[in-house]
């Protein structure tokens, strides 16, 4: 918080028939980035003997690529503060899922990226689709699930059936890198070409490799 105290206006003197006084008032400052360009590189350096976190920076393919950025990341820190790794996987996970999946039909859940994972996934084994048939009952899938980590129920699997597989819609995000990787042991012709954004294939191969 900041001093923001000042003294009455000459309208409100005259409105309110009173003497010149000061106003006491505190301003909160806002000292986030204002994401006029693309942050990349996240990492944790020191500053006056306290970590924070810092970043290089790129230019946005557009105006309004940076203007969603931008958006999102007002909801985003309304309860949330860019200050460390953990912070940027949260707002990692929720800007890549907000503008990976729109479009798509695919909702954003509590689950964020992993749950959009999950269900696309599902959907692609039901539909024996993507290198993703395991030949698996519902109730056999979905306890492969939830014992490799992801809580799956049967009716989910039961519903996929009816579902639609849509292409390109799963947000590249260290927890989705993390879920890939778990399923890749199991189901390694996965095709995840047909799973993430077009033209970023080349990145989750390089994060799986990490």
């Amino acid at each position: 918080m900041t001093d923001n105290s000042h003294l009455i206006s000459t309208s409100e003197q005259w409105l309110a028939e009173s003497d010149l006084v000061m106003l006491k008032k505190e301003r909160r400052l806002n000292l986030e980035f204002d994401f006029k360009r693309k942050l990349v590189n996240p990492r944790m350096i020191e500053v006056d003997g306290k970590e924070h976190i810092s970043f290089d920076s790129v230019p946005w393919r557009s105006a309004e690529e940076a203007q969603q950025a931008r958006v999102l990341f007002d909801g985003w820190r309304a309860d949330n503060c860019l200050k460390t790794m953990a912070d940027w996987e949260s707002w990692e996970d929720y800007y890549e899922s907000a503008i990976t999946t729109k479009g798509t039909g695919i909702k954003v859940t509590a689950e964020g990226s992993v749950g959009v994972l999950r269900r696309i996934f599902i959907r692609a084994a039901v539909h024996k689709q993507w290198g993703c048939d395991c030949g698996l009952t519902y109730k056999l899938l979905s306890e492969q699930l939830t014992e490799l980590g992801y809580a799956t129920t049967v009716d989910e699997c039961k519903n996929a059936k009816r579902a639609k597989l849509p292409e390109h819609a799963v947000p590249v995000t260290a927890r989705t890198i993390k879920f890939v990787k778990v399923l890749l042991e199991h189901y390694p012709v996965m095709d995840l070409y047909r799973m993430f954004p077009q033209g970023r294939l080349d990145e989750v191969m390089m994060r799986i490799a990490d």
